[in-house]
Order: structure tokens, then sequence, then C-alpha cells
């Protein structure tokens, strides 16, 4: 990437495609307009002398506003064009043209701004320097669109980026729902080996924390980050090397517990991990089978009179009577798709140390002094 001291050079310069800026006829209007301001800006130049160094210029800046019209014309060609004017410039405009760029520039870098003002203070002294005005101008121009580019070129990486993680995120939480259906419903998938699902859910809270943390911090990384930067983490490689920072630390963190070096009433005890009942409050639960067996104690003892007596279709009557407020009792048990107490503090806490990078090395910091404060009691 060529930095900011070669960008008042036009061949630095990419700008996005016609495509990339949302619409070939959008960015053709857009292009148009901007070459027809530059036509304004070269009509405003004083003829200089047949032959001169300036009147090669201003020629070749003329036939760059010419590409306006061909099909292959592109932001390239105007922002050359741009500094061939800015060399050109007519002493008057160069003041405001100077002002008007170091404020933009600010917007997009502020200490490269700095510098230029620094410069353009020095230029603009006892007697105006405008051939180093121009110079300045051109270069100040030429930094500003390589900004702008970088910036247009970030947001379209952030975008990229966010899909990214989004994608990240949504496997996760599938991973999850997927691990907690099977755990629930799959009564062969337990097998006696409960404890151990314990572990592979630690796992998926810690795949959640980490794409949680990028997802949370990606537009304020999209609006600071540089573009080689932004790139860089773009990549699946840098996304993977992050969940893994968040798997692998709630996987320690799951083997702490298990180890029993952190305990206390707000961590999980993993012999208690699982999945709770939801049901109706037990009073309510008993009042209702109470009632209900009441009322079906009489017709069970009728029925078993009625066939005794030979009566059969009378007592079938009767038995399906029973059998209507059997189907009609509300089931107490709402659902067994609740984790309990130490299954919800094992997901949080892993989450936690998938979210925070610095959590789990921070805890085992704290364990390895505990450790050695109390070897040294010893």
């Amino acid at each position: 990437m060529p930095d900011a001291t070669n960008s008042a050079n036009p061949a630095h310069l990419r700008a996005p495609t016609l495509t990339q800026r949302g619409g070939e006829a959008d960015n053709q209007s857009m292009l148009r307009q901007f070459f027809n301001t530059l036509e304004v800006r070269s009509l405003l130049i004083p003829a200089p002398a047949p032959g001169s160094p300036e009147a090669a210029a201003l020629d070749k800046a003329r036939a760059l506003i010419a590409r306006r019209d061909q099909p292959g014309a592109q932001w390239s060609d105007a922002y050359e064009c741009e500094q061939v004017l800015a060399r050109l410039a007519p002493e008057a405009d160069l003041r405001p043209e100077l002002l008007k760029s170091l404020e933009a520039l600010k917007l997009l870098d502020a200490p490269l701004a700095a510098r230029f003002e620094q410069e353009y203070a020095r230029i603009d002294g006892a007697s105006f320097d405008a051939a180093g005005a121009r110079g300045l101008l051109a270069r100040i121009l030429g930094d500003l669109r390589w900004e702008s580019a970088q910036r247009y070129f970030v947001r379209r990486l952030a975008i990229i980026y966010a899909r990214r993680l989004v994608l990240a995120f949504g496997v996760a939480m599938a991973a999850a729902l997927t691990l907690v259906t099977i755990e629930v419903y799959w009564e062969n998938w337990r097998g006696g080996e409960a404890r151990f699902s314990g572990f592979a859910m630690a796992v998926c809270a810690g795949f959640l924390g980490a794409s949680f943390s990028m997802l949370t911090r990606q537009r304020d990384f999209a609006v600071t980050a540089k573009l080689e930067t932004m790139r860089t983490f773009t990549g699946y490689p840098m996304i993977l090397l992050r969940i893994g920072v968040g798997v692998g630390a709630a996987a320690i963190l799951y083997f702490l517990f298990e180890a029993g070096l952190i305990a206390g009433q707000v961590f999980p005890d993993l012999n208690g991990i699982g999945f709770a009942s939801v049901g109706a409050p037990q009073e309510a639960a008993n009042a209702a089978a109470l009632a209900t067996l009441n009322r079906l104690a009489p017709l069970l003892n009728e029925a078993q009179a009625q066939i005794d007596a030979g009566k059969a279709q009378a007592a079938l009557a009767l038995l399906d009577e029973g059998r209507a407020l059997l189907a009609a009792q509300p089931d107490r048990a709402l659902g067994r798709f609740v984790p309990n107490a130490d299954l919800s503090k094992l997901v949080v806490w892993c989450f936690v140390a998938g979210f925070s990078e610095q959590f789990v090395p921070t805890l085992l910091a704290r364990v390895e002094t505990d450790n050695g404060a109390g070897k040294k009691a010893d």
C-alpha cells in the first residue's frame, strides 16, 4: 500500500469501480459532475505561453476531461486531472482551495492535516509563495483522495467482516441449541455420560462469547481501523483465531471448575449440572390431582358394579367417562428444556471467558498466586 507521502501521484490512487459504488448509472453521473467541476476550473486558468510546460499540462488536463464521454472513464482519470489543475491554479484561488482541502482532510486524518497546516503557515507568510502553495495543494488533494479511497474500502470490508461474524455467531447458536435439544429429548444420547455434555456446553458458550464479543466491537473497529488492518482481520484465519481463543478459554475454565481450583456460591457445581422441569406450583398440582381422584373413584366403583351385574355396555360408558376425566387433567410438567442453576452458571461463566480475552489469563494468574502463597505458608 502506498503511504501518504507518495499519494500525490495519481497512479497510487485506486478508486472503486463503478459497480462497487452502488450502481453504474449513479456512479457515471457522479463522475460526470466531478469532471464538469474540473472543466470549470480549467476555464478559469489564464492561457499560458504556447510551448511552455504549463501549456502542456493544461492540454493534458483537457484531454483527461474529454474522457468523461468515453465508456472507459475512470475516477483515477478525474483525480489525475485534479492534480494537474492544482499545479496550474490561479494565485487568487490558492488560499480558499487550500483551506477547504485542509478542512476536508481533518475529517479523515487530523494528524496529517495538522502537518500540512504547519507547511501552509510557512508558505502564507510575509510574502505568499504561490509555487509552493500549488505544490502543497496538489499533495493535500492527493492525500485527501487516498484517505477517502481507503475509507471506502474499509467500509466495504467492514460489511464483509460483519457478515462473517454473523455467520460465526449463527453457527455457535445452532451448535448450542442442537446440543441442548439432543441432551433433553434424545434419551439414548446420554447413556450415563451426561456430565461430559457439560464440557460440550462450556465449549459452545465460549464460542458464543467470542463471536458476540467480535460483533459488539465490529462497529468501532471498522471506524478506526486502517485498510491493511481491516484486510487482515476480515480474513477467516483471524476470525477463527479469535473464536479459538474463546473456545480454549472456556475449556480451561471448565477444567478449573472440575479440579475444584475455583469454587464458591456463584460458581457451578459440575456434579449437579443438568436440565430441570418447569411445572405448576406443587400445592395447586396436588389440589387438582385430589379433585380428579375424588371424581374418578365413584366412576370406577360404579363401573365395577356394572361389570358384576353383566352390563358391559354401561361399564364401558363409565370407563370412557373416567378416561375423559383423566385426559382433561392438566400435565404438571410444562417442559424440560430448561437448564438448572448449576448448568446456567457454567454457561454464563464460560460465555464471559469467551467474551473477554483477559478473563481466563487473569484467573490463571490468580490461581497461581494463591497456590504459591499456600506453598510458602506450608
